[in-house]
C-alpha cells in the first residue's frame, strides 16, 4: 500500500508540474471534484485493471503470451483511448494517461490486486485537482 501512496501522490506531483502552465481560469465544480476522487478512480480501475485486465491477461494466454507487461500495456491504451473523447484534451495529457495507466498496471501486476492501483488513483486525481486550484 505504502507503494501505491508514493505511486499515486508521486505522479500526481509530476504531472501537476509537467502541465502547470495550463489554464486554470474555471475552478472545476466541488461534485466534479468529488466524483473525480471517489467514484470515478473506483470504477475506473475495477472497469481497466479489474475486468479488461482479466479479459486481456485470459486472451494472451490462449494465445501462449504470458507476459503480464503485455497485457498492462494493452489495458494502458485502452485506458488512454477512453479518455480521449474528453473535450479540450491534448496530446500530452493523453500520453501522461498512457503513462498513469502503465503505473496502474504494474501496481496490478506486483500486488495482484485492484486495490494498489484504485488508492494510487484517487491520490493522482487529488493531486492534480489541489494543484490546479490552489498552485
Amino acid at each position: 500500500m505504502v507503494q501505491a501512496v508514493a505511486a499515486g501522490a508521486g505522479a500526481g506531483i509530476l504531472v501537476a508540474w509537467l502541465f502547470g502552465g495550463y489554464d486554470k481560469s474555471a475552478s472545476p465544480m466541488f461534485t466534479d471534484v468529488w466524483m473525480a476522487i471517489t467514484l470515478g478512480p473506483l470504477a475506473e480501475e475495477l472497469i481497466f485493471r479489474g475486468y479488461l485486465f482479466w479479459v486481456i491477461g485470459s486472451l494472451l494466454a490462449r494465445l501462449k503470451v504470458r507476459s503480464g507487461a503485455a497485457t498492462a500495456f494493452g489495458v494502458a491504451v485502452l485506458f488512454a483511448l477512453a479518455h480521449a473523447s474528453k473535450s479540450g484534451i491534448t496530446e500530452p495529457q493523453l500520453i501522461a494517461i498512457f503513462g498513469t495507466g502503465l503505473l496502474y498496471g504494474w501496481l496490478r501486476l506486483d500486488s495482484g490486486s485492484t486495490v494498489p492501483p484504485v488508492i494510487a488513483h484517487i491520490l493522482f486525481n487529488a493531486v492534480i485537482y489541489l494543484a490546479a486550484v490552489f498552485v
